[in-house]
């Protein structure tokens, strides 16, 4: 006899200027991993399991020429997907890549993203599922909302690939001034943890 399994609900975010308290949130952390499958989900609306199989070949020749289109097959469903990258992804690696200092280009982009280490993906998905959750609670988030429904935000709002650069910046509620992510804020608050220290 079959068991019946718990249906996941998929709770998106009711307000866009939400997802840039992720943003932030991730950033004064320093959790640049987390952040990147965040962004991932949000941008390229796909599973987090989806998203823990992505290799840098998903997004780079072996000569380093950006690609348009990600060419993946869909864990769940077993279809092969072709998705766009929209301009913002583009930003938040050369984000992550100088806050981890990860060079791709030196394994030709074969390695996988977050599984280069042999790192186990039930094990990633898991700590990425306590650190959303904190980020949401520690961000006065007042609403349910989950990792699922991360990627259907576009939906919820009626916005498709089409958008224009300051749509997409609309979308995770910031300012052509601020970026997609606001240096300022994340120099502030390291002048605060060592002016704690200091005490």
């Amino acid at each position: 006899m079959k068991k019946n399994k718990e249906k996941i609900m998929a709770y998106s975010f009711m307000r866009l200027t939400d997802t840039n308290k992720m943003l932030k949130g991730f950033a004064v952390r320093e959790q640049w991993t987390w952040r990147l499958i965040f962004v991932f989900g949000l941008l390229l609306r796909i599973r987090v399991g989806d998203i823990l199989n992505l290799r840098w070949n998903n997004f780079y020749d072996t000569d380093g020429t950006k690609k348009e289109y990600i060419k993946l097959k869909e864990k769940k469903t077993g279809r092969m997907a072709s998705i766009w990258i929209p301009p913002l992804i583009w930003k938040e690696l050369i984000l992550y890549f100088n806050r981890t200092g990860v060079d791709p280009s030196a394994e030709n982009y074969s390695k996988g993203i977050f599984t280069a280490n042999g790192s186990d993906s039930t094990r990633i998905r898991v700590a990425y599922r306590r650190a959303f959750k904190e980020i949401v609670s520690s961000s006065g988030i007042d609403y349910p909302v989950s990792i699922h429904g991360t990627r259907n935000i576009l939906e919820h709002y009626g916005r498709d690939k089409n958008m224009d650069k300051k749509e997409w910046e609309e979308l995770l509620g910031i300012t052509e001034e601020e970026g997609i992510v606001e240096e300022e804020d994340l120099e502030e608050e390291e002048e605060v943890k060592e002016d704690a220290g200091s005490l």
